[in-house]
């Protein structure tokens, strides 16, 4: 590499003869000019050095190269051609930008040639940083108009400001002559063309990677900003949203709103829902910017769910240099819950205030010392005493001695963090004596070390004579309790037996041994979970008193079990009263009278049913019968023929004590033909339930008399064959299928008109029987098939009831 290598475009350095040197100063100028076209239009510095390079050589220099003054490790190609032992050494040089202008100051003055420089071979320049430091001689003594091979020239490239970034270095020039003061100011013409150029190729790309920082930076930021929990937006100085995240966005509800650019106000007109919360931006702005300074405050806004978002809302204003409005910029973070809890407190802590202050009990708060750190007001109005008498007294002298080993003993476990309740007597400013119950309660610090002591102190003197009372009065009370035969018991709220008379004691206690702790139904069912659970169980759930008859598992007879709650003087249920009493034999009385009455009442209402069906069944032959009639004695024939079918009905379904009919033998009582073999059944056994016997009766009856008055049972050698099939249904329903087939009866030649029989079997077929029939003549004879829904009992076995 040349002694002048660095950052720069190089010309190749050809062989002699290979470049031509120009003919004329004017041709050189030529090539110059010409040549500045293709350094401006360089794209990039180092296409701007190779550039230079080459125009230069095209104007008379064998070997020519363009440095370019910057630090080495900023440009991209700074190292091409350059071996590894080069690099690491120009990287250990960095030079300044004062060292720089050294090199060519008014110090180097014996070598310039106008403003270029010439290094003769005798003054070689050691490069020390990269660049070459001139040597201290004059310019060619000996013959100063001839070029020697290893000389040098270096031609400075200046930016606008004067300053130089630049150099080209020339070697060789094609005609071997040092080149006059003339031709080194037409290379400093285009040099300083090639700076400026260089210098508009470093500022295009300072641009670029400003614009692409910012592109970046502005990415990130807005990466941030969208990622943030927080609201982030941005106005400007007219109140106008330039930007704001995405946070703030869903917010507002603004993902279908083309918001940028627009103001509060005609957001508000766009957004019914946030319209409240823009007003209160419009108002909230105005007072930042006439305030001039960050505002702080809460804003509410509205969410689809019916809820609201609080938000602690910074605005800081920005103002341009002459006063004007900048920009505004709005921080919001929800504080929804935070404000939330906050009421909370103070809503816990006024209600802890008013109920520590109107409770009847005194609560306190001590240190571990024993130091009263708050006592309520409640104090004075039970005791009589004054806080601070308290608190400056030893108040030890007022509760009664034989009192105060427990209390010391509570304290003590108090401060190892036990939770305790003690019953002392305590002296009051009256001079009387009160009883006290205190439970106290350890408060431990985040250190997991108890702290406080919270006291409760509540007058139970009251309940100290009671408690006297009651066990004078228990005694008697017992007695009486003994006294009563049945079996009486008190139970607690989870049915264990607290006490027991006597005659229970008497009963149950040479099986179980003491009953005390017992369940009760334990002792009367045999197990503590009966199943069922007796009714008496519910009034030890809050229900109320009840009372049932039943017999009791473990003892002979019938018993009238009794419950009553047990309550105190506010409503509480503290237990129950359970009563038992042997009635045995009033039951057995009772038993036996109700069975008579019901068996009267079953057969009137049995008798009345029957006869009022058999009454309406009746009158509705009567009536069709009445209706088809063309004479007295058709009337006759056809009122006879239906009341015996209903009476044949009857007699079935007595013989069966009302159970219902087996359809065969319903058949045959009502289908009686002249031989024995016209009447051919066949069909698995149905029992024709009670309700529907009847209209089945009539239906047979119906189809027989037809068949007797127009078809084969008319006939000496016609034959009827009735066959029928079950099959079960929904519901457990049966249904039945009836086939009614002629056959021998003399010849259909066209369908009969329907008459009173046929509508008589239609309408009962759907309405009594819940089914259909189809009726058919063909000329062999007729084909009827009825189907039916029965009950659940029809396919089984019929068994005859003989009564």
């Amino acid at each position: 590499m040349n002694r002048h290598s660095g950052l720069m475009g190089s010309a190749p350095a050809g062989e002699p003869g290979t470049i031509e040197a120009p003919e004329s100063t004017s041709e050189q100028l030529e090539q110059l000019l010409q040549g500045a076209a293709r350094v401006q239009a360089a794209r990039s510095e180092l296409e701007a050095l190779e550039a230079v390079a080459h125009v230069v050589q095209r104007a008379g220099w064998s070997s020519v190269s363009a440095h370019s003054f910057r630090d080495w490790t900023k440009v991209a190609a700074a190292y091409a051609g350059m071996t590894s032992e080069e690099i690491a050494f120009f990287e250990e040089r960095p030079i300044t930008r004062e060292q720089r202008a050294a090199q060519y100051s008014e110090a180097r003055a014996p070598y310039r040639i106008s403003r270029s420089y010439f290094v003769p071979e005798e003054a070689e320049p050691e490069v020390t940083s990269g660049y070459p430091v001139m040597a201290s001689m004059e310019i060619n003594a000996d013959d100063p108009g001839v070029w020697r091979p290893r000389d040098l020239a270096y031609v400075p490239m200046h930016a606008h400001d004067e300053t130089i970034i630049g150099a080209i270095a020339l070697d060789n020039p094609t005609n071997g002559k040092r080149p006059d003061e003339e031709t080194f100011r037409r290379l400093e013409f285009f040099a300083d063309l090639a700076g400026q150029v260089i210098e508009r190729l470093r500022i295009d790309d300072a641009h670029d990677r400003v614009q692409a920082e910012m592109r970046e930076r502005e990415g990130l930021l807005r990466t941030l900003l969208s990622s943030m929990p927080d609201l982030v937006c941005f106005k400007d100085g007219d109140g106008r949203w330039l930007e704001i995240n995405d946070y703030g966005e869903q917010m507002f509800q603004l993902e279908e709103i083309e918001w940028r650019g627009l103001t509060d106000l005609e957001l508000a007109d766009l957004s019914f829902f946030h319209r409240a919360a823009f007003l209160a931006c419009v108002e909230s702005d105005r007072a930042t910017w006439e305030a001039g300074v960050a505002h702080r405050g809460d804003e509410a806004i509205p969410q689809p769910d019916g809820s609201v978002t609080v938000l602690d809302v910074i605005k800081c204003p920005t103002f341009h240099e002459d006063g004007r409005r900048k920009s505004l910029i709005v921080v919001g973070r929800d504080v929804t819950e935070q404000r939330r809890a906050e009421r909370q407190l103070r809503e816990s802590e006024r209600q802890l205030r008013l109920l520590t202050d109107h409770t009847d009990d005194v609560v306190s708060l001590n240190s571990i010392d024993g130091e009263r750190i708050y006592i309520s007001p409640s104090l004075r109005r039970i005791t009589g005493w004054t806080e601070d008498v308290l608190r400056a007294d030893d108040w030890r002298e007022r509760v009664h001695p034989e009192d105060l080993p427990a209390i010391e003993a509570a304290h003590q476990a108090n401060r190892g963090g036990e939770r305790t309740s003690v019953e002392f007597r305590f002296r009051c400013n009256d001079g009387s004596t009160i009883w006290l119950e205190t439970q106290a309660t350890p408060v431990r610090g985040q250190d997991g070390e108890v702290e406080h002591i919270v006291c409760t102190s509540r007058n139970i003197t009251a309940r100290k004579h009671t408690e006297e009372a009651l066990r004078f009065a228990r005694a008697d009370w017992q007695r009486s309790f003994d006294a009563i035969d049945d079996f009486v018991c008190t139970l607690d709220t989870s049915g264990s037996i607290v006490r027991a008379n006597r005659a229970m004691r008497e009963q149950f206690e040479p099986v179980h041994g003491d009953l005390t702790g017992m369940s009760y139904l334990e002792v009367y069912c045999g197990t503590p979970n009966p199943d069922p659970t007796p009714p008496c169980a519910g009034v030890l759930c809050g229900k109320p008193a009840v009372s049932v008859e039943t017999e009791i598992p473990v003892l002979p007879g019938y018993y009238r079990v009794s419950s009553y709650p047990l309550t105190s003087g506010s409503g509480e249920l503290l237990g129950a009263v359970s009563v038992v009493r042997d009635i045995t034999q009033r039951r057995e009385s009772e038993d036996a009278l109700r069975m008579v009455a019901e068996s009267r009442r079953l057969l009137l209402s049995e008798l009345e049913h029957r006869v009022r069906n058999n009454l309406g069944s009746l009158l509705m032959i009567i009536d069709l019968s009445c209706g088809r009639a063309r004479s007295g004695e058709e009337l006759a024939s056809a009122l006879r023929s239906r009341v015996l079918a209903i009476a044949s009905v009857h007699e079935t379904l007595s013989g069966n004590n009302w159970h219902g009919g087996d359809l065969e033998s319903m058949v045959r009582l009502l289908i009686r033909p002249s031989r024995s073999d016209q009447l051919q059944l066949a069909g698995p056994p149905a029992l024709i339930p009670l309700n529907q016997a009847q209209a089945f009766g009539l239906v047979i009856n119906e189809l027989a008399t037809n068949s007797s008055k127009y078809g084969a049972l008319g006939s000496s050698h016609g034959k009827v064959r009735l066959t029928w099939t079950t099959q079960v249904a929904a519901n457990d329903q049966t249904a039945l299928t009836i086939s009614w087939k002629e056959m021998g009866g003399p010849p259909l030649e066209t369908a009969p008109e329907p008459g009173a029989g046929l509508r008589l079997i239609e309408g009962l077929c759907q309405w009594e029987l819940r089914g259909t029939v189809t009726f058919s003549f063909p000329k062999s004879g007729a084909y009827h098939e009825l189907t039916m829904m029965l009950g659940p009992d029809a396919t089984a076995q019929f068994t005859r009831v003989e009564g």
